[in-house]
Parts: C-alpha cells; structure tokens; sequence
C-alpha cells in the first residue's frame, strides 16, 4: 500500500505513459473495427454483384437503420443477406 506522496510519484510516470497507451490502443481498435465494418458493407451495398431487378441494394436500403441491419446480418448469417434481400424486393 502506498502511504506517502513520495511513493506514489513513483507511479505517476507509469501512470501517464498506460493512460496514453491505453487511449491509443481504444482509438487504434474502433478506427479498426470501423474500417473493417465499412468494407464488410462495401461487399453488398454498392456491388455491381449484388444487384437486385437490375438495382443496388443502395437504391432499396438507404437509412442507416436498414443498412445496420443488414449489416447485422451480413456479420451473424452472412449466407442469409442474398436470400433475405430478394424477398424484401
């Protein structure tokens, strides 16, 4: 247990440096986790591949409510998106 202020100043170098890090190391993932989300949407929402009735799944899905979702599922059953598009179409 630390008692005095002596000792505690010890840590407050270490202190710094982990809170410094540590924000680095949250933003660095989020920045990550986004980037990987904007690509995994990149594959269905503006592919030519993925037309439906000659149509984007831009053109039918435009809030971001209808895109999270779909986003959702792209992550959880991806192999249902394609199926799940067509009957909403």
């Amino acid at each position: 247990m630390l008692k005095t202020e002596e000792q505690k100043e010890n840590f407050a170098p270490w202190n710094g440096a982990y809170r410094f890090w540590w924000a680095a190391i949250t933003i660095l993932r989020s920045v990550t986790q986004i980037k990987q989300a904007m690509g995994r949407i990149n594959t269905f929402y503006r592919n030519p591949s993925s037309l439906l009735n000659n149509r984007s799944v831009a053109d039918y899905v435009t809030s971001e409510c209808g895109v999270a979702l779909l986003f959702d599922q792209h992550v959880n059953r991806p192999g249902h998106v394609p199926g799940t598009s067509r009957q909403g179409c």
